[in-house]
Formats: structure tokens, C-alpha cells, sequence
């Protein structure tokens, strides 16, 4: 059988609410697919018959009755069998590495104007990643550099409103108020702050998104994103509803990495009106930061007290690599090439994957947005808007547009505006869901950064037997900070989780330096030199 066809058969599927095999038979009677042969082939009955047979035994397409649908007359003769694609048939189609991107948002696209068919966000978005799966080379990583837009944040907006401040802001109380307190109520929170409450909430509506739904919001003229300031900025902060009803504040992880800052700079004599909160001594300080918040960065804090141990004061300025910009940019070790004992090609190694990971979606975005450029526009228009509000077709439209402007927003968070267009943004746009990305993907990004600046190449992992004991006993960090590292080493090879989440980004590392040496041995034996 014709693999090439069962995969078109599937995809006409997705356009129908449901087909009979003569309907097949004789819209591919005229129909002419390209083979992987480069060559046209024409289908008849029997082989469509079969592969429909084949493709219903296998549960892509399921039995529809013997009812044309509504408005349809039965065919004359014995009844025919109708069948409809299934959530798995589709999820098959999409899976299959010969769809296009292209392709891939025609087939969201002709499924979602199925009337039998119901979808939701959460949905789609799973649709959307087993694309990705195969779409994306490196797709155990993320799609953006956060670690670009912590510092482009720290050097513009943070850098005026905290760390070259001539007073302690209450922006910087609430940070360093929330960082000792996840989970505080509002009145708690102004207590501890102890400024102006109209001066909390202006700090609050900055840097936090409120619980209300965009979908409240009122279709008016104006530009609705005059005086909002950049996503990332109203996403320091969070607000979470307990079950009671009740408002509490915590910090997001970019949140937290920002106090980290200020502790940093306040331990360098760098913050010249020093901290809020001072009871605690440096350590101590992180340390806490690092309990209340390690479901924030699981595989840093979620192990802090293990790293401590083994790293002692290294476990915390370990973070410069993260926090500094010069940490990563301009320490010697990291602008040092691997065959001088540096990791400049690690970290630089970590960054391309990030970039190229987020070229690769953003022409995935590009095609999405081709199909769907009616949709995206139409938001312009009030009379057509009022016309199609509540249209069902429309509404599962909108649930694609939807997931799409959320990728924009996680592709590039900074220089999106929410809500970016003038009349009425696509109502399932919640900014929670996009945060809860973002922090996941920042995670995974400061904990690469963070293990791969200890576990540099020329680290002599060779038989040394080694316990916690004997290099505790030493006073001597730095004569021991290689035992400690052997001691990291053997902590990661014992942990299955963490060994595995290493090993992945070494090896997809490696897989980028040789697809780039690849590239760039074909370049220079190309016909331009010679």
C-alpha cells in the first residue's frame, strides 16, 4: 500500500465532518499527489478502499453511520458507510515529519472548521508540541534566550527604578518583603513593607497582573497599550487566589533572580543605600530565598542544601555566571576556549541552541500566521467583528490565534505589549499561562548555565575515590575546589534526573558543533576558493 496516500486520506479527513469511501474514490479519482519518487500517481477504489479499511482497523478514522449529514440525500442503492477522523488520526497526521508548517496550521485550520468537532486551548497547545517534537531539533530546550531579557530588564528599567536608586524604593521593599514571604496577603504585605498603602498598590499594578479576565475587557477606541509597560516587568510579581477567595503575592522566578541581585551588589558594596531587610547575613539571606522558593528552580534549589554541602560558599556565588552580565560574558574562564581550560564554547553553546530554537518557532509562528491572517485581522474591523463574534467557527479560530499570540509573547516578551492590538484582544489570552512558560524555560536556562560552569570539559573525572568527609575537614576552599567539583560530579551521577537533564544538553551541544563544523567544511571546500 501507498503510505503517501493513507497520509493525504488522513489529511482530507480532517477538512470533512465525514466522508464515505465513493466520496474519496472519487475526489482522488482526479487527484495527483507527489511521491517521494518526484513522480505523479493517480488512485483508484481498490487502493483506497483498502488503506481507508487499514486506517479505521488502526482507529485513525472511526464509523460515522450511514447518515450523509443534515441537508444531504441518501445515494441511491445499497447505503453507504460513513466515516470521521479521530483525535488520534489527527495526532497522527501531524506527527508525521513529512507535514509542513505550513501544513500543520492548514490541518488546525481545516479541523477546527469541522462543526462536529470541539476543541479547547489546552488542546491545540498539545497539538501543537507533538509538532514540535519533530519540528524541533533541540526541543528538550527552550524557545528564547531569558537570560537576554533578565539583563536587557536589569539594565534599563531595574538598573533606574532599584540599584542606582538614591533611597530605598518600595519596589525594592515589596521584592525583598516577598522574597522572605511567598504566599503573603495584601495586608501583610503592607505591614511588612511599612510604606503608603496607594504606594504598594502602584508597585502591585507595575509589576503584577491583576485575576481579571481579559475577556471583561470593553471593545473601546484607543490604543490599549499606551502607559501598559513591557510583559516581562507585569510578570515580576504574582497574584494567586487561595481557595478562601483571598489575594496573595509571591515572586516569578525573574522576580527572584532580581532580589538575588540585590544581594549580589549589596555584598560587592555596589547598592549604596543597602538592603531592606537587614537581619539576615548574606548566606543566610540566599539560603532562605532558596527554601521558599525552590519549586521555582527545582534543580538548583530544590538540591540548595546538597549543593551547600558540597560547594559551600561557591553553591551561592556560583550565580554571578547568571546575574553579572560580565558573569558570563567577560569572567576569564568563560572567554576562554575549551582547549585552554576555559567553557567559552559551552556557554556560547548553550546560547545558540537557545537562538536558533527560537528562530526555528518563529517561522513556525510566520506560517501560522499566513493561515490565519483573516482571523488576526478581522479584530480591526468592529462591523465584521460584530458580525462573527459568535460564530462557532470563529470561536475555535480564535482559540488558534490565541495560542499563537502566546507564543509571540514567550518568543520575544519584551518588546510585547499586552493587550497589543486597539480594539479587542483574542479573549483566552491568559498572561499566567505564557509566566508559567517562561519560568519553566528560565529554569531549565539559569540551571545549564549554573551546572555547566562547574562541570567545565577539563574537569579530570578519572578513578579518584571521594567523600563528603574528607573534603569538608579542609578550611582550604580554593586548594579544593577540583575535589569538590569530583564530588559535584559523583552527586550528578547519582542522581537520575539530573544526570540524564546534563547529559542531554552536553550532547545536543556537541550535536551543534558538528552540524556547524559540517557546515562550515562544506563552505570552505566549496567552489568560492578554489
Amino acid at each position: 500500500m501507498d503510505d503517501y496516500l493513507r497520509l493525504e486520506i488522513i489529511e482530507y479527513f480532517t477538512s470533512k465532518s465525514k466522508l464515505s469511501k465513493t466520496m474519496v474514490e472519487k475526489d482522488f479519482k482526479r487527484h495527483k499527489h507527489l511521491r517521494g519518487t518526484n513522480r505523479y500517481v493517480s488512485h483508484h477504489r481498490p487502493e483506497i478502499s483498502k488503506d481507508i479499511d487499514l486506517l479505521a482497523t488502526e482507529g485513525v478514522i472511526a464509523a460515522a453511520g450511514t447518515d450523509p449529514g443534515q441537508g444531504k440525500v441518501h445515494s441511491r442503492g445499497r447505503p453507504q458507510k460513513y466515516y470521521k477522523i479521530t483525535e488520534y488520526g489527527l495526532k497522527r497526521l501531524i506527527a508525521d515529519p513529512r507535514i509542513s508548517k505550513t501544513q500543520f496550521w492548514k490541518v488546525l485550520h481545516d479541523y477546527c472548521s469541522n462543526p462536529d468537532i470541539d476543541i479547547t486551548l489546552d488542546k491545540l497547545e498539545e497539538f501543537l508540541l507533538i509538532y514540535i517534537n519533530h519540528y524541533a531539533r533541540f526541543r528538550n530546550h527552550g524557545f528564547t534566550a531569558y537570560f537576554d531579557v533578565f539583563h536587557a530588564l536589569c539594565n534599563n528599567w531595574f538598573m533606574e527604578k532599584v540599584l542606582t536608586s538614591g533611597e530605598i524604593s518600595t519596589l525594592q521593599k515589596i521584592l525583598e518583603v516577598l522574597a522572605m514571604n511567598p504566599k503573603i496577603a495584601f495586608n501583610g504585605l503592607v505591614e511588612k513593607v511599612a510604606d503608603l498603602e496607594s504606594n504598594v498598590k502602584e508597585v502591585l499594578s507595575l509589576c503584577s497582573y491583576s485575576l481579571r479576565s481579559f475577556h471583561d475587557v470593553e471593545i473601546t477606541d484607543g490604543d490599549y497599550s499606551k502607559g501598559i509597560p513591557e510583559f516581562i516587568i507585569k510578570n515580576i510579581i504574582i497574584v494567586d487566589q487561595e481557595k478562601g477567595g483571598g489575594l496573595t503575592y509571591e515572586l516569578s522566578l525573574f522576580g527572584v533572580m532580581l532580589v538575588l541581585l540585590i544581594l549580589f551588589n549589596n555584598n560587592m558594596k555596589k547598592l549604596k543605600h543597602g538592603l531592606y531587610i537587614k537581619k539576615y547575613p548574606f548566606k543566610k539571606y540566599c539560603d532562605k530565598i532558596a527554601h521558599n522558593y525552590s519549586h521555582k528552580l527545582p534543580l538548583v534549589f530544590g538540591r540548595w542544601d546538597r549543593l551547600v554541602q558540597i560547594l559551600q560558599n561557591s553553591a551561592i556565588y556560583n550565580f554571578d555566571v547568571v546575574l553579572l552580565h560580565d558573569g558570563l560574558v567577560d569572567s576569564k574562564s568563560n572567554s576562554l576556549s575549551v582547549i585552554m581550560k576555559g567553557n567559552e564554547e559551552i556557554f556560547q553553546g548553550i546560547q545558540k541552541i537557545l537562538r536558533f530554537n527560537n528562530s526555528l518557532i518563529q517561522d513556525l509562528v510566520n506560517a501560522g500566521y499566513e493561515v490565519f491572517k483573516d482571523y488576526f485581522l478581522v479584530r480591526f474591523d468592529r462591523c465584521a467583528l460584530e458580525r462573527i463574534k459568535n460564530d462557532l467557527t470563529f470561536k475555535k479560530m480564535n482559540l488558534v490565534c490565541a495560542l499563537l499570540e502566546e507564543i509571540m509573547v514567550i518568543l520575544d516578551p519584551l518588546s510585547y505589549h499586552y493587550p497589543r492590538l486597539s480594539l479587542v484582544t483574542f479573549t483566552t489570552l491568559y498572561p499566567n499561562r505564557i509566566l508559567k512558560y517562561m519560568e519553566e524555560s528560565f529554569a531549565k536556562e539559569i540551571s545549564a548555565f549554573y551546572y555547566l560552569n562547574l562541570l567545565k570539559p577539563n574537569i579530570d573525572v578519572s578513578e579518584m575515590k571521594m567523600s563528603y568527609e574528607s573534603v569538608s575537614k579542609s578550611k582550604d576552599l580554593k586548594c579544593n575546589m577540583e575535589q569538590r567539583l569530583l564530588l559535584l560530579v559523583q552527586e550528578i551521577k547519582g542522581d537520575a534526573s539530573l544526570r540524564n537533564w546534563v547529559n542531554r544538553w552536553s550532547e545536543d551541544i556537541d550535536s551543534l558543533y558538528q552540524n556547524i563544523h559540517e557546515t562550515v567544511k562544506t563552505w570552505s571546500s566549496s567552489s568560492i576558493f578554489y
